[in-house]
């Protein structure tokens, strides 16, 4: 993992994806991206993914992963390692697919 990053994407999700996509396709300054989240597939999936939009677009994009439970602890420590000028909090305990669901309490709910 990286010692310092400009922005830290917390999550495995589609939005995470997109955000770590795009930015991997539009950045003009040297970028420095740490993805970090709980989904050991997902995550190398997503990093897979933008290492190649970067490539693509000759974009100056540096991604790395950092597997994390983003519900449990370690979290304040990894973004005080890592001092990301942005953080960006695109996780969540439940997936799409469930909040978007419907015909039950819970998405109703939500």
């Amino acid at each position: 993992m990286t010692k310092g990053c400009d922005i830290l994407i917390l999550g495995t999700g589609p939005f995470a994806q997109r955000i770590a996509c795009d930015l991997a396709a539009t950045a003009t300054d040297p970028t420095r991206v740490v993805l970090a989240g709980r989904n050991t597939f997902r995550l190398a999936w997503i990093l897979t993914g933008a290492r190649a939009r970067a490539e693509m677009f000759s974009r100056p994009v540096a991604i790395e992963g950092h597997e994390i439970d983003l519900g449990g602890g370690g979290i304040a420590e990894l973004i005080a390692s890592l001092g990301a000028s942005v953080v960006v909090q695109a996780a969540s305990l439940q997936p799409a697919s469930v909040i978007s669901g419907a015909g039950n309490g819970w998405t109703r709910l939500v």
